[in-house]
């Protein structure tokens, strides 16, 4: 017994030793990896924030890592980057709404190590402009919809592109929109500098009679919790496809509302809707709101004009030319009258 008790004694004391080494070794690394990096010896990169707005993102409250700045790094000066740290004594501010700056320290497969004082932005912790009333005029070729924040630009994406919607001083905006290819959906979502955002509110569309009352109004994609919700019509059947292909049917409210979270990002929602012998599919990408993507919509050029503000123009031209049309027939009277009175 005493032999038992003394080889396990000595078995816990190795197995103490070597996990006491490996820490140790572990530790030695990541310090010196550290220790590679120094301010005196590095070379300034200046951030490209004339086209890259963000190179990292975080919710309000939670803690900004150098690793989170490494894909924009590499994908913006393309660089490999194999250590990375802040500088000395530099700390992240994440407790308010935001873009802010903190400078980075890298060191990349080339062996040379830069300096950057990179943006990054702190957003809310939850969504705080609200998007309504989306709606496609099939007749007149119109966008329209209501953001609660008038501050904030909207965009929408389509096959890949972005457009982007000033509201007016309401919030209210109606463009014109008339692509050659009608296409199976327009996704929206608001944004601002100060960290706030919408959720991702998607419309349906369709040229086919029966497929438009097929669907799902208004659709919102939340995801921060990865969760989609909307409102179905009576008697439609809802299924959601999951990433491993399998499908699950979703059972509206009394209401009509559906909801449905998955367990992580999905790459893409696909939807079936049957009625009858009616079926449609539905299927997008949702929008991440990652550096990169957020980056996108800030660099899209491609506004849709406002009919309002077009409407606005045209009458103040006409008000001018009324205004110039009644002052030269003023003068003419008052011309006429002083000869008739001479």
């Amino acid at each position: 017994m005493k032999k038992i008790s003394l080889a396990l004694f000595w078995s816990a004391l190795l197995l103490f030793g070597t996990g006491t080494i490996v820490q140790a070794e572990e530790s030695k690394t990541s310090t010196s990896s550290q220790s590679e990096l120094s301010l005196a010896h590095s070379e300034e990169l200046k951030a490209k924030t004339d086209t890259n707005q963000v190179y990292a993102k975080v919710i309000t409250r939670d803690t900004l890592q150098p690793e989170d700045f490494k894909n924009s790094i590499e994908d913006i000066y393309d660089l490999t980057v194999t250590t990375i740290s802040f500088s000395e004594n530099q700390h992240a501010n994440t407790m308010t709404p935001g873009i802010y700056k903190i400078e980075v320290l890298f060191k990349t497969s080339t062996g040379k190590i830069y300096n950057s004082k990179l943006p990054y932005l702190v957003e809310n912790d939850h969504p705080t402009i609200f998007i309504d009333n989306i709606h496609y005029d099939y007749k007149k070729k119109k966008i329209s919809f209501k953001s609660s924040e008038k501050e904030a630009d909207v965009y929408i994406k389509t096959n890949n592109k972005y457009y982007t919607c000033t509201t007016d001083n309401n919030g209210y905006f109606e463009g014109k929109y008339n692509p050659d290819t009608l296409p199976d959906s327009l996704q929206f979502i608001a944004l601002d500098d100060l960290g706030n955002y919408s959720d991702e509110h998607v419309l349906f569309l369709s040229t086919d009679d029966k497929l438009k009352k097929l669907t799902i109004d208004p659709f919102i994609y939340q995801e921060n919790n990865f969760q989609i919700q909307g409102i179905v019509s009576k008697n439609i059947d809802t299924q959601v496809e999951l990433p491993s292909k399998k499908t699950t049917a979703i059972l509206p409210g009394k209401d009509g509302a559906i909801n449905f979270s998955y367990d992580k990002q999905p790459k893409t929602i696909d939807l079936s809707l049957k009625k009858d012998n009616t079926k449609r599919t539905l299927s997008f990408e949702p929008m991440t709101r990652n550096p990169k993507t957020l980056n996108e919509l800030k660099k899209s050029h491609n506004p849709l004009t406002a009919v309002r503000e077009n409407r606005t123009k045209r009458t103040i031209i006409v008000l001018a030319i009324i205004l110039v049309v009644g002052t030269g027939l003023l003068l003419i009277r008052s011309y006429l009258s002083a000869r008739r009175q001479n």
